[in-house]
């Protein structure tokens, strides 16, 4: 048993492993946003059933599923260049990681643009089952049970 400081609560190695795989795939989909195939990077390790909950502010935002988050994530990328700055990950156990990063993409047609863009990843069986995306950071931090 591993002794887990930020929760006060023994934890079995592997789980602190398969949580700390999440966090890795996590970084690995940051990692590849910066142009349009990192969609794919994303859906490779996300579950056939992944659901996609795009913060309301963003154009199309709402909940797709499977094909339709697929549909939807290809649709909204417009960006002919892209940058992402990982602020932090955090591992909130329970199988959910939330990311908190700085976008900052000059879309096909228009000016440079940047912004807090949070995402809230529930993991099943080791593969991405939910990203809940969210343009404020206070409000991602307490839909993750951080604040508030």
């Amino acid at each position: 048993m591993h002794m887990s400081a930020r929760w006060g609560i023994s934890t079995p190695l592997y789980w602190r492993a398969m949580s700390q795989e999440n966090v890795e795939i996590v970084r690995k989909v940051y990692g590849a946003a910066e142009d349009a195939s990192g969609i794919e990077v994303l859906l490779g390790f996300a579950t056939d059933d992944f659901v996609w909950t795009s913060d309301p502010q963003m154009p199309g935002g709402g909940t797709y599923r499977g094909e339709a988050a697929r549909r939807y994530l290809n649709e909204t990328y417009v960006f002919d260049e892209a940058e992402i700055d990982i602020d932090e990950i955090i591992d909130l156990g329970d199988d959910r990681v939330l990311g908190i990063t700085a976008f900052r993409a000059t879309p096909r047609q228009g000016r440079p643009m940047e912004w807090v863009w949070c995402h809230l990843l529930t993991f099943r069986d080791g593969l991405i089952a939910e990203l809940r995306s969210y343009l404020d950071r206070e409000e991602a931090l307490k839909a993750a049970g951080l604040s508030g």
